[in-house]
C-alpha cells in the first residue's frame, strides 16, 4: 500500500444527513493511502447528475452510507498508482467508469457487465467525484483519447453510453425508424437525439420547453412535440402520418410514460431507464396484447459501450452539450441548477481545474 505524507489533505463535498443541496458541506479530509491495485485520480471534471439529487434526498432506493460524497462520473489525471498497477501511471489522463465491474460474476461473464452484482460504484457504493481526489480500482480507469477535453470525457459515459445502450442494445433502433425522445433537452435525451440521427433514424424530440425543442431541432431532430400539452399524442401521430413511432426513448416517468405508449405504432416498443418525473403510474394492459406493444428496461452502460462512445467523441462524431460549469465549492448551486430542469445538456463541476478553465456559471 502506497502511503500519503502525514498531514496531507484534500477538499471534498459531503453530506451527513439526507435532504436538499443545503445539506452539502465542503470538508478537508486526509488523503487516503493507495492500495496495490488502486489509483488516486486528481479530478478535473465531474458530472452533476439528477440521480445525485435523489441520493441526497434519500429517495434513490440505493443503500447509501453516510457521510457520503456524490459524483458518479469523473475525468482527471492519475496522481498516484499502487505497486501492482502497470497502467495507468501517474500523469495519465483517465476517465473513471461509473460502474467498475468485477469481471467475475455471472452477468460479467455473459457480457452484461452493466448488471454486475459486485461493482465498485463511485458516488454510490464508495466516495464519489465531488472532490479534488478520487481513489478507485485501477481497472475502472479508461484512457482519454488525445484531443478530448476533460469535461467531454467526464460526461460521455452516462449521457452517450446510457443513450447508446437504450437505443441500440436494448431498443434495437434501425435506420429510417421513428424514435420519440422524451426529455430531449436533458443529458441523455440530447445524447439520444445525436446518436439516433447518426444511425439514420428519424427523431421526434419531446419537451415541455419551447427553447429546448428549438435546440433539439437545431441539433438534427426531424420533428418536435410538446408533452406539456393535452394533444401530445395527436402531435406525434400527425408528424408520423398517423402511424405512430417505432420506439419511445423514455426516462421521465409519471403520466408521460402511459401517454407515450399511445404514441407507438402496432408492434412498437418503449425502452425506459429512469423515472425522475414519477416512479409510479397507471397503465391499461389491454393494448399490450391487442397491439403487441413491448416495454423494455435499460440499465446503465456496458464497458464496451463506454469505449465505443469515447471513440466517437474522439473522432468528432459526437459532442455532449455543456449547460453550465461550477467550481467544487459551489456544488450545492450546481445541484440547484440541475433541479430546476431548465438547462440543455450536462452540468459539470471543476474540482481541480487548470488555470485556463471555462468561466463559472452563477446560479
Amino acid at each position: 500500500m502506497t502511503g500519503s505524507p502525514r498531514g496531507e489533505t484534500y477538499l471534498a463535498v459531503r453530506y451527513h444527513e439526507t435532504g436538499g443541496p443545503e445539506r452539502l458541506r465542503v470538508e478537508r479530509l486526509p488523503v487516503p493511502p493507495v492500495g496495490p491495485d488502486e489509483v488516486l485520480v486528481r479530478v478535473r471534471a465531474a458530472t452533476v447528475n439528477h440521480l445525485d439529487l435523489d441520493m441526497l434526498a434519500g429517495t434513490s432506493r440505493y443503500p447509501i452510507r453516510l457521510p457520503h460524497t456524490l459524483g458518479m462520473e469523473a475525468a482527471g489525471v492519475v496522481e498516484r498508482a499502487g505497486g501492482a498497477v502497470t497502467w495507468p501511471r501517474p500523469g495519465d489522463r483517465v476517465l473513471v467508469a461509473s460502474d467498475i465491474v468485477c469481471g467475475r460474476c455471472e452477468a460479467c461473464r455473459a457480457g452484461n457487465d452493466n448488471l454486475c452484482t459486485d461493482a465498485y460504484r463511485p458516488g454510490w457504493t464508495h466516495p464519489g467525484a465531488y472532490a479534488e481526489l478520487l481513489l478507485v480500482p485501477a481497472r475502472g480507469a479508461y484512457p482519454i483519447p488525445d484531443g478530448v477535453p476533460d469535461e467531454q470525457a467526464a460526461v460521455a459515459q452516462v449521457a452517450l453510453g446510457t443513450a447508446w445502450h437504450m437505443l441500440f442494445t436494448r431498443g434495437g433502433l434501425q435506420a429510417d425508424e421513428w424514435v420519440l425522445v422524451n426529455g430531449a433537452g436533458g443529458g441523455i435525451g440530447s445524447a439520444a437525439v445525436q446518436l439516433a440521427k447518426l444511425a439514420g433514424a428519424r427523431v421526434m424530440a419531446a419537451s415541455a420547453s419551447a427553447r429546448k425543442r428549438r435546440r433539439a431541432l437545431a441539433d438534427g431532430a426531424d420533428a418536435a412535440a410538446d408533452y406539456g400539452r393535452p394533444d401530445f399524442v395527436e402531435q406525434v401521430r400527425r408528424a408520423t402520418g398517423g402511424r405512430g413511432v417505432d420506439l419511445v426513448f423514455e426516462h421521465v416517468g409519471g403520466e408521460l410514460f402511459a401517454r407515450s405508449l399511445e404514441c407507438l405504432r402496432d408492434g412498437g416498443r418503449l425502452v425506459v431507464c429512469g423515472a425522475h418525473g414519477g416512479e409510479r403510474t397507471t397503465i391499461d394492459l389491454v393494448p399490450f396484447f391487442r397491439r403487441e406493444l413491448r416495454v423494455i428496461g435499460s440499465n446503465s452502460v456496458t464497458q464496451a459501450e463506454i469505449a465505443r462512445v469515447l471513440d466517437l467523441v474522439a473522432r468528432g462524431r459526437l459532442r455532449v452539450p455543456i449547460a453550465a460549469r461550477f467550481p467544487l465549492r459551489r456544488a450545492a448551486a450546481a445541484l440547484r441548477f440541475v433541479a430546476r430542469r431548465r438547462h440543455y445538456g450536462r452540468t459539470v463541476l471543476l474540482p481541480s481545474a487548470l488555470p485556463a478553465s471555462p468561466r463559472e456559471v452563477a446560479a
